[in-house]
C-alpha cells in the first residue's frame, strides 16, 4: 500500500484521511491499466524553487 502526506488541520482529520486513501485507489487504479509509466524529469524542474519546496 502507498503512503500519501495529506496536509491537514487536526480538525480535519477523518476528511484527510479519506481523501488519501481515494488519491491511492485512483493512482493504484490508473497504474494498473498502465502499459507504460512516463516522468517528466528535467533539470530546470528540480531547479524550481516549488519542486524544491516539495
Amino acid at each position: 500500500m502507498a503512503n500519501v502526506f495529506v496536509s491537514h488541520r487536526g480538525a480535519d482529520l477523518d476528511p484527510a484521511e479519506r481523501l488519501a486513501v481515494e488519491i491511492v485507489e485512483k493512482i493504484n487504479t490508473g497504474l494498473s491499466g498502465s502499459t507504460y509509466l512516463v516522468l517528466c524529469y528535467s533539470d530546470s524542474g528540480v531547479q524550481s524553487p516549488w519542486m524544491g519546496r516539495e
